[in-house]
């Protein structure tokens, strides 16, 4: 039987809490084997508030190219990308 993934992507606005969701989500389910939080791929550098790898546009395109990218967006201009991994 092969074993059933299931992704949730947590979307809104620029300022509309999605890093204190994840944040809280993180906490809730730090003990649990079964969940896992994907890490996002974002063409600025990280403030204080969220965790994410910082890469250059050429990566960015580099592995959107590839697939390496389960949901990838545009916003204020910056690429946004969740890994598939």
């Amino acid at each position: 039987m092969k074993k059933q993934i299931k992704t949730v992507l947590v979307t809104g606005a620029s300022g509309s809490g999605k890093d204190t969701l994840l944040k809280a989500a993180k906490s809730h389910f730090q003990s649990d084997t079964k969940v896992h939080f994907l890490p996002r791929y974002i063409t600025r550098r990280p403030d204080n508030n969220e965790n994410n790898f910082f890469i250059d546009l050429t990566a960015f395109t580099f592995l959107r190219e590839r697939g390496f990218f389960v949901s990838h967006w545009q916003a204020h201009g910056n690429s946004y990308g969740i890994s598939n991994h």
